[in-house]
C-alpha cells in the first residue's frame, strides 16, 4: 500500500538502499554535504536544492538557492499526507534545518510549492 501512494504522490517507487560495489566509492562529501546541488527549471522557476543527509536519523538540511523571488512554502508529510512540518523561504536563498528527531521511523514526503503549485518533491527516509 505504501509503495502505491509513493507512486501516486512522487510518480516513482522505493527502492532499497544498497551499498556500492567494491571498488567504487560513495559520492565525495565535504562537510557532510554533497558537492552539487540538484539544479531544477519548472516552466519559469529554476533554483537549486539541496536536501541532506538522507536517510537521517535526527533531521535533515535544506538549501535552497532560486533566481526567482517570492515565497516558497516548505512541507513534511507523512505517506497518509497528514502534514508532520511547515516553513517557510521568504528569501532567494535559504538553509532550514528540519528537525525528525520526534518522529518515528519511517517514509516521508518533502514538498516545496510557491503560489499554490508543487515545484519540488523528495522522499526523505528516517532511520532510528
Amino acid at each position: 500500500m505504501a509503495q502505491a501512494i509513493l507512486l501516486a504522490a512522487c510518480d516513482s517507487t522505493y527502492t532499497e538502499p544498497h551499498t556500492y560495489p567494491e571498488g567504487e566509492a560513495a559520492p565525495r562529501m565535504m562537510n557532510n554535504q554533497p558537492e552539487v546541488m540538484q539544479e531544477i527549471s519548472i516552466e519559469n522557476e529554476n533554483f537549486s536544492i539541496d536536501v541532506y543527509p538522507n536517510p537521517t536519523k535526527s533531521g535533515i538540511n535544506l538549501y535552497y538557492n532560486s533566481a526567482n523571488e517570492g515565497m516558497v512554502k516548505l512541507e513534511v508529510k507523512d505517506l497518509l499526507g497528514k502534514v508532520i512540518y511547515t516553513n517557510f523561504i521568504y528569501n532567494r536563498i535559504g538553509h532550514i534545518y528540519i528537525p525528525l528527531n520526534q518522529l518515528s521511523s519511517g517514509m516521508y514526503l518533502l514538498s516545496l510549492s510557491k503560489n499554490q503549485r508543487t515545484i519540488y518533491t523528495n522522499k526523505i527516509i528516517k532511520e532510528d
